[in-house]
């Protein structure tokens, strides 16, 4: 019978974990014994492996924070305030032994780093350590809620399922960027709209052009608003903010060099002259830009069709970013085989 990490007292059944040699000290016991809260054999194996996966994590996560030394940052508190959960949840210390532990660390910590402030006589707190606190708390009493980095891992891990790894690429991207802004992982619920709006401004002020700062935005309001339908957040605080994002309506020489306009014949001439001189008609990059230009397909959609999507008289395009993106295409007799092969 298969009872690995299980242990039985009187009728109910447990998960039993060995401590590290090195972590004993520290934990003050050899092995962690936490209970499944079930007396069927059949349930404490199926259970066992969670229970196991957790125990293991505030193991790590000690053992981290061991060999790392002490408290020198407000990521720092947070941490300490995780593994102190860990504590609490693997039965070493009550909820209240486990407060009145990590607060006593928190005051040393504030009395070696920080002077004292004349009027009050206690430790000068800098403002980016307050929220860190604030949420440290709030894990310890089981209050918190999910992390910003957690609701970006599940929402990417959801979204890439139905969009382009680019995309999901770059919205990770954007999203850890604003996220290094805040100087560090916060409950999600606790971003406000001002911090929004600033991050916003910070943005309009750097050498960025309209689109990306666009982009930017968007996304960021993107992920708030699948938070928002998760039950993570009552308000999404990137709501409407694109729209805060304006370029001048002054008419400049730039902007109108910038515009775009319709190639002229010579220029698509010229274009195609050389891609065929300088790769020849057997490139892939002469092949994809007749294509484009004879059918007005993306560069993307033109990649990624297969032999089943051609037909006798027409291209289908089976998927694409929205609804509109599914058509059918009509194959002009220029770019015929040889450039598109017919299925059968």
């Amino acid at each position: 019978m298969d009872k690995k990490y299980l242990k039985q007292r009187r009728r109910g059944w447990y998960v039993r974990v060995r401590v590290p040699k090195s972590l004993e000290q520290v934990i003050g016991k050899s092995e962690i014994i936490r209970t499944l809260h079930t007396r069927s054999i059949d349930e404490a194996r199926s259970l066992r492996w969670a229970a196991i996966k957790e125990i293991k994590e505030y193991l790590d996560s000690l053992k981290e924070a061991q060999e790392k030394g002490g408290w020198n940052s407000p990521q720092d508190i947070v941490q300490g305030a995780r593994l102190s959960l860990g504590a609490i949840q693997t039965g070493q210390r009550s909820r209240k032994e486990e407060v009145s532990h990590f607060d006593a660390a928190l005051n040393a910590f504030e009395e070696d780093h920080f002077p004292d402030d004349p009027e009050t006589q206690e430790p000068s707190t800098p403002e980016e350590y307050r929220p860190a606190i604030s949420l440290a708390h709030s894990i310890i009493g089981g209050t918190s809620g999910k992390m910003v980095g957690e609701c970006l891992m599940d929402h990417l891990a959801e979204i890439e399922k139905r969009v382009r790894l680019q995309t999901v690429n770059a919205r990770k991207r954007r999203i850890n960027v604003f996220i290094h802004w805040l100087k560090y992982d916060r409950e999600i619920s606790a971003v406000t709209r001002s911090e929004a709006g600033e991050y916003v401004t910070v943005l309009m002020k750097q050498d960025r052009s309209l689109k990306t700062i666009k982009d930017t935005v968007s996304d960021l309001s993107a992920f708030f608003n699948w938070c928002l339908k998760r039950g993570f957040i009552e308000v999404n605080p990137f709501h409407g903010m694109t729209g805060t994002i304006r370029d001048t309506t002054r008419g400049t020489k730039e902007k109108k060099e910038a515009k775009r306009r319709p190639w002229e014949r010579t220029e698509i001439e010229t274009l195609l002259h050389e891609i065929k001189a300088r790769k020849g008609a057997d490139s892939p990059m002469w092949a994809l830009t007749v294509i484009a230009l004879y059918t007005g397909m993306r560069i993307n959609e033109i990649a990624e069709t297969i032999l089943a999507d051609t037909h006798q008289h027409h291209i289908h395009v089976p998927e694409g970013k929205t609804e509109s993106s599914v058509r059918d295409i009509p194959i002009h007799p220029v770019i015929r085989p040889p450039l598109i092969a017919m299925e059968g």
